[in-house]
């Protein structure tokens, strides 16, 4: 067989798509920005921020990092905050083990 060019149709990847300007007609880039606005009117935006208050706002915990075993409803089963001793995380885990299966 001689070589050549072969055309051949193939599926491209969503990540390879451009969306067009309306206006203009060329292809534009797309930014999705998260923001979140507290109640007492501080804008967060960065993912760090909004995470930090969420976590403060819901468990009134600002260390991080931060670990938390939840149940299904979103409780606190077990909470540690930064600490380097490897005993007293796997002491966290294990409590929340125990916390988990109590509730089944």
């Amino acid at each position: 067989q001689p070589g050549g060019i072969i055309k051949k149709e193939a599926p491209i990847d969503a990540s390879n798509v451009m969306l067009i300007c309306d206006k203009c007609g060329k292809p534009v880039r797309v930014a999705h920005k998260v923001t979140v606005t507290t109640e007492n009117g501080k804008t967060l935006k960065t993912i760090g921020e909004i995470n930090s208050n969420l976590v403060f706002e819901r468990y009134n915990i600002a260390a991080q990092p931060n670990y938390l075993i939840l149940d299904g409803e979103g409780n606190v089963l077990a909470s540690h905050s930064y600490d380097l001793d490897i005993e007293n995380f796997i002491s966290f885990l294990d409590k929340g083990k125990e916390a988990y299966s109590a509730l089944k």
